[in-house]
């Protein structure tokens, strides 16, 4: 029986059937099996022997292919790089060098695990340790020990991150013996553990090279009941930072040399910062906030004759306390009609202001008396909470030939304002009518909501020319 009788009928029902074969079909189906049997067991064994092959083939593939790639890198550009520039590349992989348990994965300590050069590289370079981040969690001491060592005489950056535990104290004791090369100072508490106050008083007079002093509280209830004076003798201190927390019995506590400070950051009651800015002479950048009571307006305000950049939220009167004759930015998060009085007070040339958070637009007269006051303005944001009508203001800002609130703001090059899904028609106005003149565009977005690409489109193409971006609320314009 040949395969051309396989495909007739009655062999073609028994395969798709139960039915037995009739016995004269037997011999022929077993002599068709037979024959197939042979012709599979052939072409096994070619399989096999091209298997074999291909297996030989893999292996020195893999071979040839790891050659490949072994002395591929001695090309590598980054064998060529000067040491000069791989040491900058390293002081850049990170700003904090952690000591964190065993833990070695993260710069400088893992630089040294990459290759011999690398390590002697990292060995010899002490700038790279120059950062020390103590964390609430189990610090060996050996690892300190060895980036003070290898970080040699050069200045040091100690942030403190602060439970209070004994194990933290004795590195904090270690550390205080080499508070003559201390540069900056972070203490972050996250207890209401006094001890490091007290620890730190062994520093007194020890901190010539000290620049920047910074306060964090993390629980929000921290107190100090004594006088904090480790940092009265501190001769180039410039930055103190206490951060954003409501400090309620702090400011007084800290016997800061204010008068030598040019950059300050708190949040106190109002009353606490009129007393640290009546001794705050050489400030250039300062940023307040401030807890009630509000403090009335007072006859003989406060002079900040270097003062450059302010950040204020004025919802406690502060503003109206302070004359700074060299002004030139300014940040509002509440009260923006203050800011005439303080420009008129101060007789200032303010480039940048930013309204944001909680200021009102409510009256357009007010805020065109503003902008009047504002010639050398080069930089405006105006940035509300949630999505108030701000047509009137668009309309104040537009420059018309014929009226003449043409003068408003000649020389504003950058603005940024609330991103609405449909460009405000009286804002498209006034940008279309300071063409030319506007260079920089910003509109801020919060996260959720959805940047139309044809609005966008629109304004790019009806202001040619600009530089159009959308920001997301949390990068809120700054300076």
């Amino acid at each position: 029986m040949g395969p051309s009788r396989l495909s007739s009928l009655e062999v073609t029902h028994l395969l798709e059937s139960n039915d037995p074969p009739l016995d004269t079909d037997v011999l022929p189906i077993r002599h068709f099996l037979g024959e197939k049997q042979s012709r599979l067991d052939d072409l096994n064994a070619k399989i096999d022997e091209l298997q074999a092959a291909l297996g030989q083939l893999l292996s020195e593939r893999d071979e040839v292919a790891d050659l490949v790639q072994r002395h591929s890198a001695i090309l590598a550009p980054i064998r060529r790089v000067p040491i000069d520039v791989l040491s900058e590349i390293f002081s850049w992989t990170s700003f904090t060098r952690r000591v964190r348990g065993t833990e070695r994965d993260s710069p400088p300590w893992i630089l040294g695990h990459i290759c011999q050069s690398w390590r002697s590289l990292v060995l010899s370079s002490p700038l790279l340790w120059r950062s020390i981040e103590i964390i609430p969690d189990v610090h060996p001491m050996s690892m300190l020990q060895s980036q003070l060592l290898r970080s040699a005489h050069i200045p040091l950056d100690i942030t403190l991150r602060w439970e209070g535990n004994a194990h933290e104290m004795a590195l904090l004791s270690l550390l205080v013996t080499h508070c003559l090369r201390w540069r900056a100072l972070h203490v972050k508490v996250a207890s209401k553990n006094t001890k490091i106050l007290m620890r730190l008083r062994d520093i007194y007079g020890r901190v010539p090279q000290l620049t920047r002093f910074t306060f964090e509280d993390t629980t929000n209830i921290y107190s100090v009941d004594h006088e904090v004076s480790f940092l009265s003798q501190a001769p180039s201190l410039r930055e103190v930072i206490f951060t954003d927390s409501t400090f309620l019995g702090l400011a007084p506590r800290f016997q800061i040399p204010w008068a030598q400070i040019t950059r300050y950051r708190g949040s106190f009651r109002a009353l606490d910062q009129l007393h640290i800015l009546s001794t705050c002479s050489n400030l250039v950048d300062c940023s307040l906030l401030s807890t009630a009571p509000r403090i009335p307006p007072s006859d003989v305000p406060i002079s900040l004759p270097r003062l450059r950049r302010l950040r204020v939220e004025d919802s406690c009167g502060l503003l109206s306390h302070i004359v700074a004759p060299r002004l030139e930015e300014l940040l509002m998060e509440a009260n923006f009609p203050a800011v005439l009085p303080l420009i008129s007070r101060s007789s200032c040339r303010l480039r940048s202001l930013i309204l944001c958070q909680g200021c009102q637009f409510d009256s357009s007269s007010a805020f065109a008396d503003l902008l009047r006051a504002l010639p050398n303005l080069e930089h405006l944001a105006i940035v509300p909470v949630g999505n108030p009508s701000l047509s009137h203001i668009w309309d104040v800002m537009t420059i018309s030939g014929t009226d003449s609130q043409a003068t408003l703001c000649p020389n504003l090059q950058s603005f940024t304002c609330r991103w609405h899904e449909r460009i405000d028609s009286m804002l498209a106005v006034m940008l279309r009518s300071r063409h030319g003149q506007l260079r920089v565009l910003r509109f801020v977005s919060r996260d959720h909501e959805r940047v139309s690409e044809e609005e966008l489109k629109r304004v790019v193409e009806e202001c040619p020319g600009l530089d159009v971006a959308v920001l997301k609320a949390r990068k809120l314009p700054s300076f």
